[in-house]
C-alpha cells in the first residue's frame, strides 16, 4: 500500500521560511493557524482528521526540529 502525505504542521524558530522551503519542494501551499505555526497541504485538499487508530513516524528537519508523519490506519 502506498503512503500519501496530506498535511504537515510546523512549529519552528522560523516556521514561515521552513514552510516556504518545504512547500516549494513539494509543490504545496502554506497556511497558518496563528503566529509561529505553519501548515502545508497539497493545493485544493481539505484537512483530514486523525481518527483513533493511527501510527506515527518521527523525523527532523534541517533546523533540527522534530516532526511526526501520520500514516493511515
Amino acid at each position: 500500500m502506498a503512503t500519501r502525505l496530506v498535511q504537515m504542521n510546523m512549529k519552528a524558530r522560523d516556521d514561515a521560511t521552513l514552510g516556504a522551503f518545504r512547500a516549494q519542494a513539494l509543490g504545496w501551499e502554506t497556511s497558518s493557524e496563528g503566529p509561529g505555526v505553519t501548515n502545508l497541504e497539497p493545493a485544493g485538499l481539505d484537512c483530514i482528521g486523525q481518527g483513533d487508530d493511527v501510527s506515527w513516524v518521527m523525523t527532523a528537519d534541517p533546523e533540527g526540529n522534530e516532526f511526526c508523519l501520520l500514516t493511515p490506519a
